[in-house]
């Protein structure tokens, strides 16, 4: 059976990216004018590379990218919940510039190992690792052999990077996660190849990582 290949991408900016302000699972931000077009560029690359599905987390900035990206209704777009943002809990919607001794504590922690420490009433890595995989599993298995680009969310995206290529948590803070940029993973039914493609958010000039 021939590869599965997995184009994992982070969706396109929104408002809160744009502000600085975390957004997490609580915010349901739509794309602002950049992340739509970054859409687009993330669908001319795809189709340039040929598409067999596309999956997005529940929220509307993955399934706006998808749609966008694809010429989809956002109807159509397939939505997997568990691709969905880490919960950072109290801190949604506040600037980071205004908790910036808290998220380096909280990144600190995550670095040294605890990854199972959560933002006060939010999600833990570990926790949002093990949803991400379950999703990821169900997309293997339905699409064995196929093309899949994969709609998720710079956190996530980090941490099924970090675990997939066998980094571990604690080095999650090397992923660059540039809104609209994709990274490829082969799988060959056993192993995740880290055949890395990263892209800038604008798809201009690729870069490998």
């Amino acid at each position: 059976m021939s590869d599965t290949i997995l184009h994992l991408i982070r969706h396109g900016e929104t408002d809160y990216n744009l502000q600085n302000r975390i957004q997490g699972r609580g915010i349901n931000a739509p794309l602002n004018e950049s992340g739509i077009r970054q859409a687009v560029r993330v669908g001319a690359w795809l189709k340039r590379e040929g598409v067999d599905a596309v999956v997005a987390s529940s929220m509307a900035r993955a399934r706006q990218t998808a749609a966008f990206a694809m010429g989809m209704d956002l109807n159509e777009v397939q939505a997997d919940a568990d691709l969905d943002e880490l919960s950072y809990g109290a801190m949604e919607g506040i600037p980071v510039d205004d908790q910036i001794g808290d998220l380096a504590e909280l990144y600190a922690a995550w670095d040294a190992g605890n990854e199972t420490l959560a933002p006060i009433g939010g999600e833990s890595p570990a926790q949002v690792r093990d949803r991400a995989m379950d999703a990821m599993n169900r997309i293997l298995e339905r699409h064995k052999g196929e093309r899949v680009a994969i709609v998720t969310h710079g956190r996530v995206l980090r941490i099924l990077i970090a675990h997939l290529t066998g980094m571990g948590l604690t080095r999650m803070h090397e992923v660059h996660h540039a809104n609209g940029c994709i990274y490829t993973l082969r799988y060959d039914g056993a192993t995740f190849h880290p055949d890395l493609i990263f892209h800038t958010d604008h798809l201009e000039e690729p870069i490998t990582s």
